[in-house]
């Protein structure tokens, strides 16, 4: 058998089997085994030989490739993968302008009314290298841990979280099922973009929430009011949510653009992520990682729900304008949880507690359209379930709206 080669010219594919006899295959690198087969590098293929070397690809004519010659041969296309893709990658920027995001997330969608059952999340991000309040100070002074950071940002948030047990119309406490609480929160993030890990494009985000959980939060007055105007059965509990308690939560994340691609306007891209929150409100540590795939990418690192450790940013490029784009990505993320005041009940007082699960996976999947200064979009996240008891996993739908300036 004949195996194709760089220097065959035709419809073959490299590696496959050769269909004209009226060319020559020439053999490519023979890695010292070509003694056994008889032939050089450059030289034709012998027919006769127990084991060809053509490409690099040792092929015995009775069994094929080895156990060993596959695996240094996937290790071999996949490092010229990875590079083909870097060199077709967009180039990234970092001149992006400011950006508002406004996020609504509620297991409505999906026809619950439980547990983690609403969302609502405002943040606005200064231009790059936009750093006021002496945020230029903490940008300089943090450690570069491995990036070489190109520009800085800050921003702010404030937002709202909502839980409930399974049974709102229930006018009883109910020790096995999650306790009533609401966490409304203001913070401010401080967000980095550069290079690391052999020049991939690295996002670093901090952030520090601070905030109220307990009947401050007006959760309950909020999840009244929505229901009272949607006709919706009202929850009866609420005088038995957590306590009144002071809520702070940093949060540490590093994305790396690992993987990417793009050709006549379509690509796709891979980001892993790492990152820890800590505080009373949640003490957790994660690691996930998100895909996205469609037209015209948008130079940024993606979508982020609520949860998430990083915030959802970007903004339009003055160097670079992208105009209509359309994409859809999917996401997973684990979590060690340590800590969370919501399951856990009160640090300082008695209240209503549940026994957590240690490990919770989310999943996500969505999609986003966009135009330079606009982007919407709608994701779906299901959710394990978050303690003992619970029998269930959990799942809500997020809408976001992005202006770009």
């Amino acid at each position: 058998m004949k195996i194709c080669s760089c220097e065959d010219h035709g419809n073959e594919a490299i590696g496959a089997p050769f269909s004209d006899p009226a060319r020559p295959c020439i053999c490519g690198n023979a890695d010292g085994q070509n003694d056994r087969a008889g032939s050089e590098t450059g030289a034709p293929c012998q027919r006769g030989a127990s084991v060809s070397m053509c490409n690099g690809f040792a092929l015995d004519q009775r069994h094929g490739l080895n156990r060993a010659d596959w695996m240094r041969n996937l290790v071999l296309m996949t490092s010229l993968l990875l590079a083909s893709a870097r060199c077709l990658a967009s180039e990234a920027t970092f001149d992006h302008g400011p950006v508002f995001t406004f996020i609504e997330e509620n297991d409505l969608f999906v026809k619950t009314d439980r547990h983690y059952t609403q969302g609502i999340k405002l943040s606005y991000f200064h231009g790059d290298d936009v750093l006021p309040l002496g945020s230029r100070r903490l940008y300089e002074a943090l450690p570069q841990l491995g990036l070489t950071s190109k520009v800085g940002r800050l921003g702010y948030a404030v937002g709202q979280n909502i839980y409930t047990p399974a049974d709102i119309t229930n006018r009883m406490s109910m020790p096995d099922d999650r306790p009533y609480a609401g966490w409304l929160y203001v913070g401010g993030i401080l967000q980095r973009r550069g290079w690391s890990f052999d020049e991939r494009l690295t996002q670093d985000d901090l952030a520090l929430e601070l905030g109220v959980i307990g009947p401050w939060a007006l959760g309950g007055e909020a999840q009244t009011w929505v229901h009272q105007f949607r006709s919706f059965d009202l929850p009866r509990g609420w005088k038995y949510q957590i306590k009144n308690e002071p809520g702070i939560r940093v949060k540490m994340s590093r994305a790396v653009r690992l993987f990417e691609f793009e050709q006549d306007d379509f690509g796709f891209d891979f980001t892993p992520r790492v990152g820890t929150s800590l505080g009373n409100v949640e003490t957790s540590f994660r690691a996930g990682g998100m895909v996205r795939v469609g037209y015209h990418l948008p130079d940024d690192f993606g979508y982020h729900t609520i949860d998430s450790l990083a915030t959802t940013s970007g903004g339009v490029s003055k160097s670079r304008r992208t105009g209509l784009s359309a994409y859809v990505f999917a996401g997973a993320e684990g979590r060690a949880v340590v800590y969370n005041e919501t399951l856990d009940g009160d640090l300082y007082h008695d209240s209503h507690s549940v026994q957590r699960e240690w490990f919770v996976a989310d999943t996500l999947i969505g999609f986003a359209v966009g135009l330079d200064w606009l982007e919407i979009g709608y994701s779906h996240t299901f959710r394990s379930p978050e303690y003992r008891r619970q029998g269930q996993h959990d799942s809500y739908g997020s809408v976001f709206f992005k202006a770009r300036f």
